[in-house]
């Protein structure tokens, strides 16, 4: 079982890909944009803190 975090990644990681804008990536796999959000500034900060 994923853990929201590993999901979560997964999901940042295809949005990155994809290079469409934040709110048609949660309309299209029914995510919440504010929830989604959370984790795009969560998941980009532990991104630049590694490099």
């Amino acid at each position: 079982m994923e853990t929201d975090i590993e999901q979560m990644r997964q999901l940042y990681d295809q949005w990155r890909t994809e290079g469409i804008s934040k709110q048609a990536f949660c309309n299209h796999n029914g995510l919440g944009y504010h929830k989604f959000n959370y984790w795009v500034k969560k998941l980009s900060n532990v991104s630049t803190a590694s490099e």
